[in-house]
């Protein structure tokens, strides 16, 4: 989620472990409803994702050591937005492994002010220590779990963990069942490609992918969600050509997902078109006049 916590902010607790797989797990953090993922193997387990605040994230890391029957070795990050990233003081002592770019984003002004109401503050974040561009696996004795750039989509990090011998992906927040939330710091232009990634997993038989936020979705979802992404340039690019601006697009544009989750995506897509020389235009209004014969 990118848009932040409300001003009242809801308590932060942990539902139970739920098994989804051979040895993983996932467990719905609120207020957000976000995925906590847990794969164990017998040399230890790994947490993806970390919840809204640090008592949310040593609580995950206590049940979830309780529940594995092995240590947490390391915490894997989708991206660094505050209801995935909120916990991870809890995990300062593991390898925190993540995409090359989360941590520069840790100092993200909007962030501390998710946070804020959490109870975290500036510099309260531990830093990842173990990041890469492409892919990085972590071995968890008689398994692997492999973490996957997808490119830039709902953030410029974003990651996936596939957990191959058990058929799961956690996709992080690059996908939604309600619609994903296409935020100012997502790129509608490129999320369609990313996705692609995960698309190609999916194309085999038996595999499920776990959103960020909400139930699994199959490949025909994943599908079609990348289908309505891909026509948001698309619609943007319309109205400019119409001459409609941004301020308009609410109501002049025909949008795949409900207008609050996407908004700063289009303002993003507006920008984008900008920087290349393509922004609305005024139109001139068509001056008719009768002609009538003497």
């Amino acid at each position: 989620m990118s848009d932040g916590p409300s001003l009242t902010v809801p308590s932060a607790r942990l539902g139970r472990w739920e098994p989804i797989g051979d040895r993983t797990w996932r467990a719905l953090a609120e207020p957000e409803t976000v995925t906590v993922g847990l794969v164990a193997g017998t040399g230890g387990a790994l947490v993806i994702d970390t919840g809204s605040t640090p008592a949310q994230g040593e609580e995950i890391r206590r049940t979830a050591e309780a529940l594995a029957g092995v240590p947490v070795v390391a915490v894997a990050l989708t991206h660094a937005h505050y209801d995935h990233v909120g916990g991870l003081a809890a995990f300062r002592d593991l390898p925190i492994v993540a995409h090359e770019h989360l941590g520069g984003h840790l100092a993200d002004q909007q962030l501390l002010a998710d946070l804020a109401p959490y109870g975290v503050g500036a510099g309260e974040l531990p830093e990842p220590t173990a990041t890469f561009g492409v892919a990085r696996a972590v071995d968890l004795g008689d398994r692997v779990v492999e973490l996957l750039s997808v490119g830039h989509a709902h953030t410029d990090h974003d990651v996936i963990a596939v957990v191959a011998d058990a058929k799961i992906v956690f996709a992080g927040d690059i996908i939604e069942p309600a619609g994903p939330q296409i935020g100012a710091d997502a790129d509608p232009e490129t999320w369609p490609g990313a996705l692609d990634h995960l698309i190609g997993l999916m194309l085999r038989p038996g595999w499920r992918a776990y959103p960020g936020h909400g139930e699994p979705m199959e490949m025909a979802d994943i599908t079609l969600q990348r289908g309505w992404i891909a026509s948001i340039l698309g619609e943007v690019t319309n109205l400019v050509s119409d001459g409609i601006a941004y301020e308009e697009a609410a109501t002049r544009g025909d949008w795949p997902f409900p207008w609050e989750r996407i908004a700063p995506g289009v303002r993003r897509a507006y920008d984008v078109l900008a920087a290349r020389g393509f922004a609305p235009r005024a139109q001139l209004p068509i001056i008719r006049k009768d002609i009538r014969e003497d």
